[in-house]
């Protein structure tokens, strides 16, 4: 599969790098952050620098064939722009919750509003605290500021109430972001 970008003054290729990063998050029907994509591509035998993958993904971002969003923990995932995805994050526990709908989906903004703005994409992030995260804190038992239910996670990996333990054999974007499945994207 070939694309290219609409920049403005026309039609830009993508190099082989470029496609590659874009067919392996089209694939993967979830947001990937830069190391899930190094992950990936270095299971199917390409060789593709860490680096070179964080460039390479702020260029296709700019030309707006994929979209980012950044978690509370600093990290960043992409999918390309036609997996229109909305999300409801704790900022205590870090669970992301994906929206059945997109809340502006119908809502065009405004020409008048723009001043000569050429939108490429559009996220919408709710952040706030999950309902286990409020009725942890509630527990006297719970330390301040950390609800109970996150206490006893390991710090790599999101609280057990989001989606249980990742499965063995289970892919590692899922292991570490279990609120997102290929389903959330369909």
């Amino acid at each position: 599969m070939s694309s290219t970008t609409n920049l403005s003054s026309g039609q830009v290729p993508l190099t082989p790098r470029q496609q590659l990063l874009l067919d392996a998050l089209r694939d993967a029907g979830a947001e990937l952050s830069n190391q899930d994509l190094h992950h990936r591509l270095s299971q199917c035998h390409q060789s593709i620098g860490l680096a070179t993958i964080y460039r390479q993904m702020r260029w296709l971002q700019q030309r707006g064939l994929v979209r980012s969003r950044l978690l509370p923990t600093g990290e960043t995932l992409y999918a390309p722009v036609d997996h229109d995805a909305h999300h409801l994050t704790c900022v205590l526990c870090g669970s992301s919750v994906t929206l059945p709908v997109c809340p502006m989906h119908d809502q065009p903004l405004p020409t008048e509003l723009r001043g000569g703005f050429l939108p490429l994409f559009h996220t919408l992030e709710y952040y706030g605290h999950c309902a286990a995260c409020r009725s942890a804190v509630a527990e006297p038992e719970a330390s301040p500021g950390l609800p109970r239910h996150r206490q006893a996670a390991p710090p790599s990996r999101p609280a057990a109430h989001l989606a249980g333990q990742a499965a063995e054999g289970e892919s590692p974007t899922n292991a570490k972001h279990p609120a997102h499945t290929h389903s959330d994207f369909a």
